[in-house]
């Protein structure tokens, strides 16, 4: 067995003031999607998962990423089609985005199923499973930096407070519909 030791998942909580600014919450959350990529990256490169990663990392899967994706696809996404203006050529931007979203949800049930087969510790994965975490933090690592470096530069230029408060107060109701 490999005595490669991983780096624990640890998912950083995001401060729930910064869902009043959506913009500054969509890059913070951006910022801990890209740490949690490291923490599957390195996963991946040693080929083992601990037990005690596996529920971060659903959590992470199954939940925390499609409350993100519903938050842009239902709010962000929406306000800068309204908005856009035709030189910032956002349709085919923002329908790449959504179809990486549908592409990830492939790999990530994957992925999950996998994880979910973990049965000691450390688990050492298969090469599909090694694979496919590596195929979704480097399609990751794209997604997000377009959404930073075109997607939100534009929405901070082309979104007004009106749309701002309207996409916060959609973030707050599905957090509060899934707390309850």
């Amino acid at each position: 067995m490999s005595t490669h030791k991983t780096n624990r998942i640890e998912i950083p909580a995001l401060p729930e003031t910064l869902l009043d600014k959506p913009l500054e919450y969509f890059l913070a959350d951006h910022a801990r999607q890209r740490i949690i990529c490291e923490s599957i990256k390195s996963i991946a490169k040693n080929g083992q998962m601990r037990r005690v990663d596996i529920g971060p990392l659903l959590t992470f899967l199954t939940q925390d990423r499609l409350i993100h994706h519903a938050d842009e696809e239902r709010g962000l996404f929406p306000a800068l089609q309204r908005r856009a203006l035709p030189e910032d050529n956002l349709v085919n931007v923002l329908g790449s985005l959504s179809e990486d979203h549908r592409r990830s949800d492939m790999i990530v049930a994957q992925i999950a199923a996998d994880v979910l087969k973990i049965d000691s510790d450390p688990y050492l994965l298969s090469d599909s499973t090694c694979r496919l975490m590596r195929m979704y933090t480097t399609a990751e690592a794209r997604h997000l930096a377009i959404e930073n470096g075109v997607v939100l530069v534009i929405a901070q230029i082309r979104l007004n407070a009106a749309d701002w408060k309207t996409i916060s107060d959609r973030m707050k109701e599905r957090r509060i519909f899934l707390s309850d």
